[in-house]
């Protein structure tokens, strides 16, 4: 995702990460919500929390594996009548870390079946609020849209009821087309 995507760095250093883990819950303030709202293209964006956890690699020394939940409440626009829709998602989110120039082994070569290659590192940073806040971003309904009978939404034939059609660029369509059938010459 773009670099203005992540409203709120949180990036936690290798050497916070001790036998046990690094675990904490990540709360977004306010303006970094309104921020991220923005740049997805959400009207409103009232909460975003992880519960994220990273370990070391038993394979790998520098790699690190990232698992964790988020969850997220949205108000999104609808694309047909432009109201507003409440939303929330809950997902999880998960990643492995690798520094910046790893060697890829035979047995570290990725397949289709993986998950996801890997993220990278460096100067010993772990971006963790990235994780989530793209996670987020492929989770959200591209076009978001009420229920048939919620929305504005037009049926075949159906005419808008809030639309004037006066106030419509074609509304003297009609009577220029009449027009010109009564009058073949002009």
């Amino acid at each position: 995702m773009a670099k203005d995507m992540v409203a709120r760095p949180v990036c936690i250093s290798i050497v916070e990460i001790g036998s046990k883990g690094w675990e904490r819950k990540l709360q977004w303030d306010s303006i970094s919500r309104r921020r991220l709202a923005d740049f997805l293209n959400l009207v409103e964006l009232t909460e975003l929390v992880a519960n994220v956890k990273v370990l070391k690699s038993s394979k790998d020394a520098n790699a690190f594996i990232l698992s964790g939940e988020f969850k997220a409440s949205f108000v999104q626009e609808c694309v047909i009548c432009m109201g507003a829709i409440s939303g929330s998602l809950e997902g999880d989110v998960g990643a492995k870390f690798v520094p910046v120039g790893f060697q890829v082994n035979r047995e570290d070569i990725f397949t289709h079946l993986d998950e996801d290659h890997p993220e990278i590192y460096s100067d010993g940073m772990l971006e963790v609020g990235k994780l989530v806040q793209d996670q987020l971003s492929l989770s959200l309904a591209p076009y978001p849209k009420h229920e048939q009978d919620e929305c504005g939404e037009l049926g075949v034939g159906d005419a808008c009821s809030w639309v004037n059609s006066k106030n419509t660029p074609f509304a003297d369509l009609s009577n220029l087309l009449n027009r010109k059938k009564k009058n073949p010459t002009g």
